[in-house]
């Protein structure tokens, strides 16, 4: 499925990437790099996208946005994000939100590269995906099958 996206930020390059890791002290994951670089540096989907996660009630979650670096929208912001809770950001970094309060991570240490989903209960993570490119192939559009 191609997916649209809307206000996504400035494209990026290799440099700005490794300066915002320096900055922020972090590294990320290289296929969060490429999704940075080619799908969206932050913003939403055009049309509603269905998330889905392994074990969490309700069995899904809307994507309502995804980080990005540079974004200057805060809400679209991954840096922004990442100084919200730095510590956590060492293991889990923001990747996207749903419209409840939930967000999507990439784990950096458990199984890193996999998405999780955190349905605003700091104690539950949910699987959503094993890989970024996974969990692009794993949207649903809504009222699609």
């Amino acid at each position: 499925m191609e997916i649209e996206w809307e206000d996504s930020g400035p494209t990026l390059t290799d440099e700005e990437i490794r300066r915002f890791e320096e900055r922020n002290g972090v590294n990320l994951d290289e296929e969060h790099k490429w999704f940075l670089r080619n799908v969206s540096n932050g913003g939403g989907p055009v049309n509603n996208l269905i998330v889905p996660t392994t074990d969490c009630p309700g069995g899904a979650a809307d994507l309502l946005g995804v980080y990005g670096i540079g974004h200057t929208r805060n809400n679209f912001n991954l840096e922004v994000e990442i100084n919200r809770d730095i510590g956590r950001a060492k293991q889990l970094i923001p990747f996207g939100y749903d419209d409840v309060g939930g967000a999507l991570f990439v784990d950096m240490v458990e199984r890193p590269g996999r998405i999780v989903y955190n349905p605003g209960d700091p104690d539950r993570f949910y699987h959503s995906a094993d890989s970024i490119q996974a969990f692009l192939e794993n949207l649903v559009q809504e009222g699609k099958n």
